[in-house]
């Protein structure tokens, strides 16, 4: 069992101080990583996704650790855990090295987190304050006055209400990590939605669930045959789901039922057989697509049909989409629901 008393001769930081210092670097820290995967996307296109991915997500670490290492070890103290008064300092009170700051940021941290975070929560039931991390490389995070030294003192024994909090905030620690991630991957990685309507029928069918990957356009470009999302060109406010046809600076010309790309007809195997796209008036030009007229698609638009050509709204009607209104790429279908047969 931990320690109940403390043997320091400094107090140090509570549970909650270091909780809350700990919120206020990620909220520093997501944007740069936000910044990173941006950065990666200009730097690297000629990286596939997958290879992308792991690579911004290795960056995002080495930054995170890199942030906290030199900082602790340049001045002993994080930004968030400036604002809440904290300092990091070795169980001598001394400044630590830049050494026992990676093993603290890196192995340390690793196994804190690795048991559902019970290295972090153990900070509550823990005499000197200690987070598993802290033991692993002989760290104390202790309080400073407004002249920046530190607060003499020894902690409070360890309370029934601390060891209350330790057992209730096991399953909220774990609920509220599911739910963070969950909200992470809302934002920035993946989105649900319905499909309302028959337009992308028979590849996706009135009342399926679908996840569509939000992560996929900040890497590569889209493709043609990729099915997205995006935002309507007539009102921001409705999402259209439909394939892309046609790429930027490509002349697209619907003939006959048929469609043609730089003047080579484009082969649809999605298609039901003998489907037949119709064609609406060319909103650039005024001239019915159907005649053969050519349209050339503006860099940065995409030409995009409805798989079930009788019944889309799509770039017929509206036009190229920009690429700016894309918001994500169809992952996978999630849910369909069971369709009841017909009674007589």
């Amino acid at each position: 069992m931990p320690a109940r008393g403390s043997k320091n001769s400094y107090l140090c930081g509570s549970f909650w101080e270091r909780l809350i210092a700990s919120i206020i670097d990620l909220l520093i820290l997501v944007p740069i990583t936000f910044s990173i995967l941006i950065i990666f996307q200009n730097l690297l296109p000629g990286l596939n996704f997958g290879n992308k991915s792991l690579i911004s997500n290795i960056a995002a670490v080495v930054v995170a650790v890199f942030y906290n290492v030199y900082l602790l070890s340049q001045y002993e103290t994080t930004i968030g855990k400036k604002v809440l008064k904290l300092k990091v300092v070795t169980t001598s009170y001394k400044r630590i090295s830049p050494g026992q700051a990676f093993l603290r940021e890196t192995v340390g941290k690793f196994i804190s987190k690795l048991i559902l975070n019970l290295g972090y929560l153990w900070i509550l039931i823990d005499g000197e304050r200690q987070g598993w991390h802290d033991k692993i490389a002989k760290t104390y995070v202790v309080k400073v006055d407004h002249q920046d030294k530190l607060v003499p003192g020894k902690n409070p024994p360890v309370s029934t209400v601390s060891w209350l909090f330790f057992i209730l905030l096991n399953p909220l620690f774990i609920l509220f990590s599911v739910i963070s991630i969950l909200v992470l991957f809302y934002l920035f990685i993946m989105q649900p939605h319905k499909i309302m309507g028959i337009a992308m029928n028979p590849t996706l069918k009135n009342n399926q669930y679908i996840m569509t990957n939000k992560l996929s356009y900040r890497f590569t470009p889209p493709q043609r045959g990729d099915i997205i999302v995006f935002k309507s060109p007539k009102d921001a406010k409705i999402d259209y789901i439909k394939r892309i046809i046609g790429l930027p600076k490509e002349v697209v010309k619907i003939e006959s039922g048929k469609i043609y790309i730089n003047d080579k007809q484009l082969s649809e195997p999605y298609l039901p057989k003998d489907s037949y796209t119709n064609a609406n008036v060319d909103i650039f030009t005024g001239e019915d697509v159907d005649l053969g007229k050519p349209i050339e698609i503006p860099i940065g638009y995409y030409f995009v049909l409805g798989d079930n050509r009788g019944a889309s709204v799509d770039s017929r009607d509206f036009g190229p989409v920009p690429e700016d209104f894309i918001t994500g790429k169809y992952w996978f279908t999630y849910y369909t629901p069971v369709e009841e047969p017909l009674r007589n």
